[in-house]
């Protein structure tokens, strides 16, 4: 009877995640956006095209050209958006930006899956640099719009819309790759005008929610917004080394590993979106377990097999990538659980910010990864790269996510917490009934709870100013503190 009802609670849970108008629009066009980069950088449908050059270094040469110089763009394009993340906020605004995003990334991957285009130049190396550059260029702007979009539509439906396009992604990648190289180059061109336009179909969401993109309210709210902000480009930047370090220890134009590990990447991308909807539909786990109890240990189980060459390698591939497609979807979800502690954060902030680091790392983890094997590339030298790559893996989690070192919200907060809401504001109303707080300090209460300051408090609830700061400082006494920091860390720790 028990496991019964058990079911019965994780199928209604499973329900309620799933309890919204899911856009058919969005999906694909995530979708589009995923295959194309996991065909466009992981498959041999461009590398297989990429031509020979004469002054590149080895280490660039061995991580390929396209991986490297888009890479690098798409991290410098993200830092430049993130930097002008108040003038251009929001972006769901301007037509110019998904337009430019298809542009480019159609543009430049056409003349990069076809170098033949080029080569007639005398500038054929220059200008596959270029493309490569203007392909990191246009998919920056792509994950900015679509990160965007995700802030804006909340947790619950950003893990939703993320898993449900990395399965219908994931699909797409496998046609790819049986189709040939020639059809998949040809669709690869046409995944990004695609996507834009299904992007476009739903901009209106951001445009119909967004805020106008005002200075923080306060210097307090602005140093915690920082600290979050360091706190989440160093994760991303942590777990994009790391993945990193793998791809550059595994980069080979041979045919006969390619293909097997580009299965793997298939599998690796279906199983990890299905564990973490379960992970966090059904079981419930906060961010911080969903990446220290889960993440990290797979992708340090990756590098445990790495030395061992043949198969075991390739099950290594597989079980960090697994690892790290795992922590990708729980960085989508940061995004909206960060942002709703900030009424006048941009929410592109939290995607260019977070991204960038990522892109960083990968592109410092590859050509780390690439020089140790180019150094030597014996069994010897992988198990020392690997046995420090799994040391430093088992410090980060025990120190930066085993311990209560990040004490911040959004860390500990439940991305399926469907009942979260609803805690919340019971946890607020028990609160205020045991402090003998009146109705209106109640309502009062209740909105500096969620971070409101004076001025909004004063035309919510259409009383003046003065007003309001006498019952500020009327709650304030009744819950023993003195500022609105410790209200609410007081309904913080209750909320627990």
């Amino acid at each position: 009877m028990g496991k019964k009802i058990a079911r019965i609670t994780q199928a209604t849970n499973i329900a309620k995640t799933l309890a919204f108008d899911i856009k058919p629009s969005i999906v694909m066009g995530l979708a589009l956006h995923w295959s194309w980069v996991w065909l466009g950088f992981w498959s041999m449908a461009c590398y297989s095209a990429t031509p020979s050059f004469s002054f590149l270094p080895e280490t660039i040469e061995q991580v390929q050209p396209l991986w490297a110089f888009s890479l690098f763009a798409n991290s410098v394009s993200l830092a430049v958006l993130f930097a002008l993340r108040k003038r251009l906020a929001p972006l769901a605004s301007r037509q110019a930006m998904p337009t430019a995003s298809a542009l480019f990334t159609a543009l430049s991957t056409l003349l990069v899956s076809w170098p033949p285009m080029l080569a007639a130049s005398e500038m054929g190396e220059a200008l596959y640099i270029a493309m490569a550059l203007l392909t990191g260029i246009g998919s920056a702007i792509s994950f900015a719009l679509w990160g965007e979009l995700l802030t804006v539509l909340g947790m619950r439906q950003t893990v939703v819309y993320g898993v449900a396009a990395t399965i219908v992604g994931s699909v797409l990648y496998f046609i790819g790759l049986i189709a040939g190289h020639q059809a998949t180059r040809a669709a690869l061109v046409l995944m990004p005008i695609v996507g834009m336009r299904l992007y476009w179909s739903q901009h209106d969401l951001v445009g119909t929610q967004q805020k106008p993109p005002t200075q923080e309210s306060t210097a307090r709210q602005s140093g915690i917004l920082r600290k979050d902000l360091v706190a989440l480009v160093a994760i991303s930047l942590f777990f994009g080394t790391s993945y990193g370090l793998i791809k550059g220890l595994t980069s080979t134009n041979d045919i006969a590993f390619a293909i097997p590990r580009d299965t793997l990447n298939i599998m690796a991308f279906f199983v990890g979106a299905l564990a973490i909807f379960l992970s966090m539909s059904v079981f419930k786990m906060d961010f911080k377990r969903l990446t220290y109890q889960v993440s990290l240990p797979l992708m340090a189980a990756g590098f445990v097999f790495l030395p061992l060459m043949g198969a075991f390698q390739s099950v290594g591939f597989f079980l960090h990538q697994l690892g790290y497609q795992y922590f990708y979807v729980v960085l989508w979800a940061l995004w909206p659980a960060m942002a709703r502690g900030y009424e006048n954060v941009p929410p592109m902030t939290f995607c260019c910010a977070s991204i960038t680091g990522m892109q960083t790392g990968q592109l410092l983890g590859s050509i780390a990864g690439a020089t140790a094997l180019s150094v030597s590339d014996d069994r010897f030298t992988l198990a020392m790269i690997a046995t420090v790559a799994v040391f430093v893996i088992l410090l980060v989690a025990l120190f930066g996510f085993g311990n209560a070192v990040l004490k911040s919200g959004w860390w500990m907060a439940q991305p399926m917490g469907e009942d979260r809401p609803a805690k919340f504001r019971n946890t607020c109303k028990t609160i205020a009934s045991n402090r003998g707080l009146s109705a209106r300090e109640t309502e009062v209460f209740m909105l500096l709870a969620k971070g409101r300051n004076c001025g909004y408090i004063s035309k919510q609830l259409v009383i003046s100013e003065p007003t309001v700061k006498t019952h500020m400082r009327n709650v304030y006494r009744k819950l023993g503190v003195h500022s609105q920091q410790a209200l609410l860390d007081l309904v913080e720790f209750e909320n627990k």
